[in-house]
């Protein structure tokens, strides 16, 4: 089940659909900063060629890689 959560990009609004693992790892990313905040900082840097969703889904990947220690 995705839920959907509005941002601002700027001057503009959009929703963003994302399965619930993914927001709680946002609130984690996102700290005090608010998932908002987090959100909108990534969508500035996401390509055209990419879909919001899909780009949101790949920086949290990422980010949350990048805190794992792989033995």
């Amino acid at each position: 089940m995705l839920v959907r959560k509005h941002i601002a990009l700027g001057q503009e609004r959009t929703t963003l659909a994302l399965e619930p693992p993914f927001w709680e790892a946002i609130a984690l990313l996102a700290g005090t900063g608010g998932v908002n905040a987090w959100t909108e900082q990534q969508l500035a840097a996401k390509p055209d060629t990419e879909g919001r969703a899909s780009w949101i889904r790949q920086r949290v990947l990422g980010e949350m890689v990048k805190k794992v220690k792989f033995a």
